[in-house]
């Protein structure tokens, strides 16, 4: 069970969808260097690819990660990204778009929650955040998901809380207002993967490692739910080009580290199931020497996430994408899960 996104309402009261409008999905997937676009078509409500699009920035010095950051992102940078992003409007011919932005703009804890306040989690949670976070309540913008939970008789709720800086979505929001696309929500990258490489009812603990061409990101999903994430600045391309080279060494000490951490850090003196898979999608994530590399040093086992499973069986419905190119896609495939 989850909540209703705080953050999503908040966004809806600021770009309200009209109630008239039905329209086929549309994402756009901000991350460095490159920007993707996927629109679905609604077919027996099944949600079926009908058009993609990538767009690669050439400017290595642009990264989409620190756009909120304003001694980076100077005005002349914002208008670049801004006309790239307004190519989408007449192409897709829409006018909305689900967004996603890179994880590295927000921040994630684990929360306890009386029965008590369940009738009002939003004020528990804002009353709370400082302690958990480096914002102000006042400065967040947030949403959480309720765990599920085996233990009928807990006088509490366990919360998962995804918060964003206020300046950060009024940062998109303000770009958004450059292009002739409204967004009608912001979802953070991490969430969107767990939405497409997670099978919808699984609740064992997974790790997401999403490879792209300038970094790697990874994400921890338990109860179905995105509960860490983080990313380093490894490209997939550099650990090809020496799967037993320092930098892949960097790469595995790295996971390494995570899958420690997480299974030594209590949450309310309560352990962590052990993780015994790794999700993998991206930029050469069916590359076979890099299953290898990350099954051999971190003992557990790897698969290649299907984009595909919470969309439809590709024993009924084959998409015109191979799946190299799905998997770059995953988040946009994420972000429009359940937006039918």
């Amino acid at each position: 069970m989850s909540s209703k996104s705080s953050l999503s309402q908040r966004i809806l009261n600021i770009f309200p969808v009209p109630k008239y409008l039905d329209f086929d999905p549309f994402c756009i997937d901000l991350s460095d260097q490159n920007i993707r676009a996927m629109k679905f078509k609604i077919n027996n409500n099944i949600l079926k690819p009908q058009k993609y699009k990538e767009i690669k920035i050439q400017e290595k010095d642009l990264k989409i990660s620190e756009f909120a950051n304003p001694q980076y992102w100077d005005e002349t940078k914002q208008n670049f990204l801004s006309s790239q992003i307004k190519q989408f409007s007449k192409e897709f011919k829409t006018s909305n778009a689900f967004v996603v932005i890179p994880e590295s703009e927000s921040y994630i804890f684990k929360i306890k929650i009386p029965k008590t306040a369940e009738f009002d989690i939003n004020s528990f949670i804002k009353f709370n955040l400082e302690e958990n976070v480096p914002i102000s309540a006042e400065d967040a913008i947030f949403e959480y998901f309720i765990l599920k939970t085996e233990n009928k008789n807990a006088d509490y709720l366990e919360a998962v809380v995804n918060v964003f800086p206020k300046k950060v979505i009024e940062t998109y929001s303000n770009l958004f207002l450059k292009t002739d696309i409204m967004p009608i929500s912001f979802e953070s990258e991490s969430v969107a993967l767990s939405k497409a490489s997670i099978t919808l009812g699984d609740d064992e603990p997974y790790l997401n490692i999403r490879f792209l061409s300038n970094k790697t990101s990874f994400s921890i999903v338990e109860r179905g739910i995105v509960q860490y994430d983080s990313s380093v600045e490894i490209s997939i391309f550099d650990i090809l080009k020496d799967v037993e080279g320092p930098i892949s060494t960097e790469l595995r000490t790295t996971l390494n580290k995570l899958l420690v951490f997480w299974f030594t850090n209590r949450d309310y003196n309560q352990e962590h199931k052990k993780i015994k898979t790794a999700i993998l999608s991206g930029e050469g994530a069916t590359d076979d020497r890099v299953q290898e590399l990350i099954e051999k040093y971190l003992k557990i086992k790897v698969e290649v996430a299907n984009p595909w499973q919470n969309c439809f069986s590709l024993e009924d419905f084959i998409p015109d994408m191979d799946k190299d190119l799905a998997l770059k896609y995953i988040t946009s495939i994420g972000c429009l899960i359940n937006k039918k």
